[in-house]
């Protein structure tokens, strides 16, 4: 489940070259018949024109958590940016990422651990570049964690959204005559087939109107199905219309537990057109969520709870439109499609 980024990564190497290329001096029309060329001190005619400088090296591995089933193969890419033509090192650590040990063999912009084994569970891989030829590191990646799970995920989907099975509640700013929402569902034109269609009118001014969809019968019992390791979240969206280009409509992974609502700190823009699996965010931990409202989590206490002994979760999704302060009223027209929690245990 994981994503591609060679390709990416291969378009920001590209950008890099052109960088790096600009630097060259040109001499703008200092030929001429005049000896020496009649210019300006303070002009570009006979001065050099020179950009500015490249972009720092850098370097990203991805994805950052990567939950995956023991037995199965795990892969990481990298994405470097301001280092011509790169080479790579990978390295990993087993002591939660205090020390990291390079993987031999491991020199290529993808690493893939064939079979992932138990004892592998909270591993952190990251990767060190250098420019080819040269073996002083420009730049190490972040640590992208892998979490190894004994078991298969328990899957939660749905491509249909029967409106008796979802709910929608809101939290607006302004709270007074501010943003407002309607939900419902679409037939035809998803990806495919049907799709839960949603449209939110804003205020003029700044606002924002976050909506909440939950799903009924889309609960999860730790007690009896076991301790939550993560859970991987995807969808499909589509920004169908708005009245102005300066909508910004972002999805979150939402879950509910013990009157407490909870929305993940990592979410995804929806784009203008039907996007398969875009959305996809991977191995959200409990520590990745964010409590929106509810009782105060009291000292000691989990929230949310994913232990074994917790409470049942209930999931959906958050859709947040955002307005700038010189917005004029409006409103926007999106839709989500082929949403899915996949929940992974120990």
């Amino acid at each position: 489940m994981t994503r591609g980024y060679g390709a990416h990564g291969a378009k920001l190497h590209r950008l890099a070259i052109v960088a790096v290329a600009a630097l060259a001096v040109t001499n703008i029309g200092c030929g001429g018949t005049s000896d020496p060329p009649q210019c300006s001190f303070f002009s570009n005619v006979c001065n050099p024109v020179i950009s500015g400088p490249p972009p720092a090296p850098e370097a990203a591995s991805f994805p950052l958590k990567l939950a995956v089933r023991a037995g199965n193969g795990a892969t990481f890419n990298a994405e470097t940016v301001g280092i011509d033509h790169p080479s790579f090192q990978w390295t990993r650590s087993t002591d939660g990422g205090t020390h990291f040990v390079d993987i031999s063999g491991a020199t290529g912009a993808t690493y893939t651990l064939p079979q992932v084994l138990l004892v592998d569970d909270g591993t952190f891989f990251r990767v060190d570049v250098s420019a080819r030829g040269d073996s002083k590191v420009l730049a190490t990646s972040n640590a992208s964690k892998l979490l190894a799970s004994s078991l298969s995920a328990v899957e939660f989907s749905d491509g249909e959204f029967d409106p008796t099975d979802w709910s929608a509640s809101s939290i607006a700013e302004p709270a007074q005559s501010g943003p407002s929402h309607t939900e419902d569902r679409s037939a035809v034109g998803g990806l495919p087939g049907a799709y839960r269609h949603m449209v939110h009118t804003m205020p003029a001014g700044p606002s924002t109107l976050r909506v909440f969809n939950m799903k009924a019968s889309a609960v999860y019992d730790p007690k009896a199905l076991g301790a939550i390791h993560a859970l991987d979240y995807s969808e499909d969206c589509d920004r169908l219309s708005a009245t102005a280009s300066s909508f910004d409509v972002q999805s979150y992974a939402t879950i509910e537990q013990s009157g407490r609502r909870y929305a993940s700190n990592r979410g995804r823009g929806c784009l203008t057109a039907w996007i398969g699996n875009f959305s996809q965010i991977p191995s959200l931990e409990a520590a990745d969520f964010v409590q929106i409202d509810g009782p105060s989590c009291l000292p000691g206490a989990s929230c949310p709870d994913f232990s074994a002994g917790g409470e049942p979760l209930r999931f959906g999704f958050e859709r947040r439109v955002t307005r700038l302060g010189n917005a004029p009223a409006g409103s926007i027209e999106h839709a989500i499609d082929n949403w899915q929690f996949s929940v992974w245990r120990p």
